[in-house]
C-alpha cells in the first residue's frame, strides 16, 4: 500500500478528511507534532477497530508516554495539541485509499 506525506503546518484542518478516511478504513495514521519552528515527535492515530476513536476525537498512541491519549479533532484543527508531547501539528503520513473504479 502506498502512503502519502502531507505537510499541514499552516492548515491542519486540510488533513482531517484524509485522516478520518484512513482510520475508518482500518489503517493507522502517523501524526507529526512539534514546536512552532520544527517537527519533533510522531504519534500514531489508531483506527476505531482497535481503539475508541470517534468522529470528534482520535485515539493516539504516544510513544513518549507509552499510553493511548485522546486528541480532540478540534485541537488538531486549531493547531494547539496539548494532549500529546508536542503542541503543533506538522504533518501526516496516511495511506492512499483507492476509490471505486
Amino acid at each position: 500500500m502506498r502512503h502519502r506525506v502531507g505537510v499541514v503546518r499552516l492548515a491542519p484542518v486540510r488533513a482531517v478528511p484524509r485522516v478520518r478516511a484512513a482510520l475508518e478504513a482500518g489503517h493507522p495514521v502517523a501524526l507529526y507534532l512539534g514546536s512552532r519552528t520544527l517537527p519533533r515527535h510522531v504519534v500514531l492515530a489508531l483506527p476505531p477497530q482497535v481503539s475508541d476513536t470517534t468522529a470528534d476525537r482520535w485515539a493516539v498512541y504516544d510513544p513518549a508516554t507509552g499510553r493511548v491519549r485522546h486528541l480532540p479533532v478540534a485541537r488538531w484543527t486549531s493547531g494547539t495539541v496539548d494532549e500529546c508531547s508536542w503542541p503543533v501539528p506538522w504533518g501526516v503520513v496516511a495511506p492512499e485509499l483507492r476509490t471505486g473504479r
